[in-house]
C-alpha cells in the first residue's frame, strides 16, 4: 500500500545519499593522494 511505498522512497532517498557520500570520499582520498 501506500506506506510500503513510503518506505521504498526513503530507502532510495538513503541509498542514494549514501552512495554520493561514499563516491565523494573517494574523490577526496583519490585528490589527498595525488596531491
Amino acid at each position: 500500500g501506500a506506506d510500503s511505498k513510503n518506505g521504498i522512497i526513503k530507502f532510495l532517498i538513503y541509498l542514494g545519499a549514501a552512495m554520493s557520500q561514499l563516491v565523494n570520499w573517494c574523490y577526496s582520498g583519490n585528490v589527498i593522494i595525488y596531491m
